[in-house]
């Protein structure tokens, strides 16, 4: 009844599978230096475990037609990414079908309800499918030993002394054929440490141009991202990490990451995050290159370049303007010192702005537009281009406005203290104007006092007068006095 007993072509070849990828090769990825890979597993028609889309190990067994095993048939079915292992012919088949023929007879059987001499007979016959099994595994490690191996359209001699290490040497053949971009990757990034090396510039010290590491890696990347800027299409970075994570480049996505980096640090690239051109000293960065929640919220693009003329026009007007000799020569390094000056400026005049809502100054209106005006040109940090653009176009506005505020600035660095004191001494004196109506010099130079300290509405305030005001108010005080 047990040799009667009827198993599938099919699930003799699962059992194969199960055996091969179980026990005697059960990694799941194959170990490439610092690489991981993936991949299919396969046993004549039948895969085993889930499909990666990625390398294949395929092994034939005697159950395969011998047309399938031909080998002008199998060197082409290798060719690209698989490795087909044609096992030998060993007695592997014939014992995982009978210990199989035995587990599937006690399956259908009652065999509690069976008469003893008939359960011993099938617990010995039971005994016997697990020598069946073990032999069948010896068996399979013999036919992967005496194998004969088809690896990206060749057929390759391995040298391994053992089943595993002949599978191993396949892989990495296939690996070194399949992942034929990996080796420009020829430093690889451990951490975020790293990668903000890159972008800090500290990672090519004493480096000779163009012989930085992953330089190759870096002008394919950029001839990539130069092809989809002149098809017109976007790119995001998880779009990146997807393409150089697969075939034929295999590169790890911190790697894809510090490859990226080098691109930003050379200004060969725009990142930007949420429509917001990203800087290199953003400490976000790393994340939005590599982070999986971050990547595909973060689009990468080949940079364009903020022309010489306009370049040399906002570092000329930005040296005067700041009067600064250093500004400056590169595009990152000018945005850089755009944002933080006119950030800065920002600064300075809502401190001033905070100072008039306590006393009545002059000018304040003036304060006021220069952070208009100053809001207006940062508000374009969007986008390089437009930043470096804003400026340009706002050159002359911004030195007016600078010379408006001169003498704002000197009010309130030289001259607000005599101005304070003035606005209190007139407003004491303000019950005794009676007395002082009596003194004809004292009632002017009140008088005058008040027209110095008046805040106009609609006209320049003069301060060339504010340094009459000692004098003044010495007079007022000799005649209260008398």
């Amino acid at each position: 009844e047990i040799k009667n007993t009827q198993v599938d072509t099919y699930s003799i070849v699962e059992r194969i599978g199960h055996t091969i990828f179980g026990d005697i090769y059960p990694t799941k990825k194959y170990r490439y230096g610092k690489y991981d890979f993936a991949f299919d597993q396969m046993v004549d028609g039948v895969t085993v475990g889930s499909v990666t889309g990625g390398m294949r190990l395929r092994f034939l067994t005697v159950a395969s037609d011998d047309i399938e095993k031909s080998e002008l048939r199998l060197l082409g079915e290798s060719k690209g990414n698989e490795a087909i292992v044609v096992l030998a012919d060993t007695p592997y088949y014939e014992a995982l079908e009978s210990a199989m023929k035995i587990r599937r007879y006690v399956l259908q059987r009652n065999v509690t309800q069976l008469p003893k001499s008939v359960q011993d007979i099938i617990h010995n016959q039971q005994n016997e499918a697990g020598k069946y099994e073990l032999s069948a595994m010896e068996d399979l490690k013999k036919a992967i030993e005496a194998a004969t191996f088809y690896v990206d359209g060749e057929c390759i001699e391995t040298k391994g002394s053992d089943a595993k290490s002949k599978i191993d040497q396949a892989m990495e053949y296939l690996v070194s054929h399949v992942y034929s971009e990996l080796n420009l990757i020829t430093k690889n990034a451990e951490s975020d440490a790293d990668i903000i090396a890159i972008l800090n510039g500290n990672s090519d010290d004493g480096v000779m141009a163009g012989l930085e590491e992953n330089r190759d890696a870096a002008a394919k990347m950029e001839e990539y991202l130069e092809m989809q800027s002149i098809r017109n299409l976007s790119t995001s970075m998880a779009d990146i990490q997807s393409r150089y994570s697969g075939i034929p480049y295999g590169w790890r996505e911190i790697d894809i990451a510090a490859v990226a980096a080098r691109l930003i640090v050379e200004q060969k690239v725009t990142v930007k995050y949420a429509g917001t051109t990203i800087q290199p000293d953003n400490t976000k960065l790393p994340d939005m290159l590599r982070k999986k929640s971050e990547v595909g919220k973060t689009s990468i693009s080949k940079r364009q370049v903020v022309s010489a003329a306009k370049m040399r026009e906002a570092r000329e007007f930005l040296r005067e303007y700041f009067e600064v000799m250093d500004v400056p020569n590169d595009e990152d390094g000018l945005i850089k010192f755009i944002a933080d000056k006119f950030t800065e400026q920002t600064e300075y005049f809502e401190e001033l702005n905070d100072r008039y809502n306590t006393n009545k100054y002059p000018d304040r209106n003036l304060v006021q537009g220069a952070m208009t005006l100053i809001s207006d040109i940062l508000s374009q940090q969007k986008d390089n281009i437009a930043l470096i653009d804003r400026v340009i176009k706002k050159q002359d506005k911004l030195d007016d406005s600078k010379n408006a505020l001169k003498y704002v600035g000197d009010f309130f660095r030289s001259q607000v203290g005599v101005f304070d004191a003035a606005v209190k001494f007139e407003a004491d004196l303000r019950n005794d104007r009676d007395y002082i109506t009596k003194d004809e010099e004292a009632e002017e130079a009140l008088n005058q006092i008040r027209l110095i300290t008046r805040v106009p509405s609609g006209t320049r305030y003069d301060y060339k007068r504010i340094p009459d005001l000692n004098g003044i108010m010495a007079k007022v005080k000799s005649g209260h006095d008398r």
